[in-house]
């Protein structure tokens, strides 16, 4: 009996990361982020970027615009804060060659992640995921640009 519960520990633990990713929104080595600050953290802590550029566009002192580049000079991620309440809610991820892969945007400002926006070639909006009660899941996904069968 020890020995199973040890072994049921020990499948928990080498387990329990892939659980915890797939309930945080991780999939296919792609992060898709729940909440603003497990984004912001990830995107200033790329080991492939350099020092973030940082921006008060609105003249009030706050850093409202961060743009995280690779050594290349292609946009890695932006974070903007765009209703100026002084926490980023907007997040772009953008792929190898400065082309934007995904919008990721914290619409109602209670710093939880609830519309992700996947692009296609750079430009093309390919599928929108939405949280549209706030709960943190994903209850509304529309595809674009798929052909009826």
């Amino acid at each position: 009996m020890k020995s199973l519960v040890t072994l049921f520990f020990l499948l928990l633990i080498c387990y329990a990361p892939s659980l915890y990713a797939e309930e945080r929104g991780q999939e296919d080595g792609n992060n898709v982020f729940l909440s603003v600050r497990e984004f912001r953290d990830h995107a200033l802590s790329d080991p492939v970027g350099v020092p973030p550029d940082q921006f008060d566009t609105s003249g009030d002192g706050n850093i409202d615009y961060i743009v995280i580049s690779d050594h290349d000079g292609n946009k890695r991620y932006e974070m903007l804060d765009y209703d100026r309440d002084g926490e980023m809610d907007d997040f772009c991820v953008y792929g190898g060659e400065g082309k934007l892969l995904r919008r990721e945007i914290d619409s109602n400002s209670d710093g939880m992640l609830d519309i992700w926006v996947f692009i296609k070639d750079g430009a093309y909006v390919e599928e929108l995921r939405q949280d549209t009660d706030f709960d943190g899941v994903v209850d509304k996904v529309t595809k674009y640009g798929e052909e009826d069968q």
